[in-house]
């Protein structure tokens, strides 16, 4: 497979590297996460509408079904993302911890949402 096929096939779609945004994470069996909490706040490395990086020094197992708050800035409620995560990493000297996840398909109205929020994101690095 080429490398334009493998970017094209990308489960993160257009996910750019460091944007970052603010993002709330519980398990969607309703269990505690890694760190015994109901639900952990952390941030993306980067986002896309397939899918996200987020940091974390204790990820959840590979498999586990998420859900993903995102505050979407002017919208009223919360968006809430239903994920699963694909691989996780471990911290080093050049890269943060965390765990890779994948989206499931979003609705088309949610997918406008966050194409558009996303567009006014610049890249952090």
């Amino acid at each position: 497979m080429s490398i334009e096929g493998e970017r094209r096939n990308h489960f993160r779609g257009r996910s750019q590297a460091g944007r970052r945004i603010d993002v709330l994470y519980r398990r969607a069996d309703g269990e505690e996460t890694q760190l015994g909490l109901a639900q952990v706040s952390s941030v993306t490395s980067n986002i896309g509408v397939g899918g996200a990086f987020v940091r974390s020094e204790h990820p959840e197992t590979v498999g586990q079904a998420l859900e993903v708050c995102i505050q979407v800035p002017g919208q009223a409620n919360e968006l809430i993302l239903h994920a699963e995560v694909r691989w996780v990493c471990d911290s080093s000297p050049s890269h943060a911890g965390g765990m890779g996840l994948q989206f499931e398909p979003l609705e088309v109205d949610a997918l406008l949402l966050l194409r558009d929020y996303f567009a006014t994101l610049g890249a952090i690095c």
